[in-house]
């Protein structure tokens, strides 16, 4: 499982704004072109076709070149998998940024989950776990939810809460991120105890403990279905289509998604030891984004500091 995510602080001081002042491009990774002619020997380019169907090139500096060239060489490319590129290009139009990856998506479908995202880190890490995915079963469960647009281009843009963690745009993707990045953290160090397909089927519970959000939240306000009921109600309805296709690959896969999905401790003893990690994972991430909304206006000698979630105050320290 050591290649089964790749892991990093995900939150929005240490992410990629989709909308920065500089340009971005995210393509086809067409191909790279290195010394082209005699007389632009130190000069290499990387070329791209976006979501129109657009051939566009890029000068690329040499070291940026060799490690892309390195990284698309080294890249395991699945079945209806291709290879993209996310490029962060100077006034000149140079290649000063860039993240590789592979996708079932098509480029359109690409394109319009990345506009509705406010980090683009967050989209990318999501693509490099999906595509480390091994069990097949699972990889075909992921194309389909990939594959509904509107679920995505929620999921990827809405806060994961209004006032209380991960309450800005983008923070429910965060949020779910972190949680599956720290699942399969802890599954690893369980070591064979864990089968892979299991521990994929519980990194997949963790990333969507709460899809359902998409139905009880706005970007702006409650949803009308949020002040009716949680949004753990909603979670096998918005996956309902993907877990039809799962069960009908593999049922006993399925019904162990399901219930990690549904698990929660007042259900008592959780048959699969996964629904204890997601748990533990989740309280983890709420905890870490409530400490860092607590001491984001803190002095660094401040042990200490009380936070208004909604309308409770926790005091919450630190050393």
């Amino acid at each position: 499982m050591n290649n089964i995510t790749e892991t990093g602080d995900i939150y929005p001081d240490n992410e990629i704004d989709v909308n920065p002042q500089g340009k971005q491009y995210i393509g086809l990774l067409l191909k790279l072109i290195s010394n082209p002619c005699l007389y632009a020997a130190n000069t290499n380019y990387i070329s791209i076709i976006d979501h129109n169907n657009q051939y566009t090139e890029f000068e690329i500096m040499s070291q940026l070149f060799d490690q892309i060239k390195n990284r698309s060489i080294n890249t395991k490319i699945r079945i209806n998998e291709k290879i993209y590129i996310w490029l962060s290009v100077d006034e000149r139009n140079r290649v000063c940024d860039w993240r590789l990856f592979t996708s079932m998506l098509t480029t359109a479908k690409l394109y319009s989950i990345y506009q509705s995202s406010y980090y683009f880190d967050s989209v990318y890490r999501l693509m490099i776990l999906i595509s480390n995915i091994k069990t097949t079963s699972i990889r075909n469960f992921y194309r389909l939810i990939l594959q509904n647009t509107q679920l995505m281009k929620r999921f990827v843009s809405l806060p994961a809460s209004k006032e209380h963690h991960h309450s800005f745009p983008g923070g429910l993707l965060i949020h779910s991120l972190e949680t599956a990045l720290i699942t399969a953290e802890n599954l690893r160090l369980m070591g064979n105890d864990v089968t892979i397909p299991e521990c994929e089927i519980t990194i997949t519970a963790a990333l969507f403990h709460d899809i359902g959000k998409i139905v009880t939240l706005d970007h702006d306000k409650q949803a009308s279905a949020g002040f009716l009921t949680g949004h753990d109600n909603f979670t096998l309805m918005v996956l309902a289509d993907a877990l039809r296709t799962l069960n009908h690959d593999w049922q006993r896969g399925c019904e162990a998604l399901q219930y990690l999905l549904t698990w929660n401790n007042s259900h008592g003893f959780c048959k699969f030891v996964g629904g204890n990690i997601i748990r533990a994972a989740d309280r983890l991430s709420t905890s870490r984004s409530l400490r860092r909304m607590a001491f984001s206006d803190k002095p660094a000698h401040f042990y200490f500091s009380v936070l208004t979630t909604g309308k409770r105050n926790q005091c919450i320290n630190r050393l």
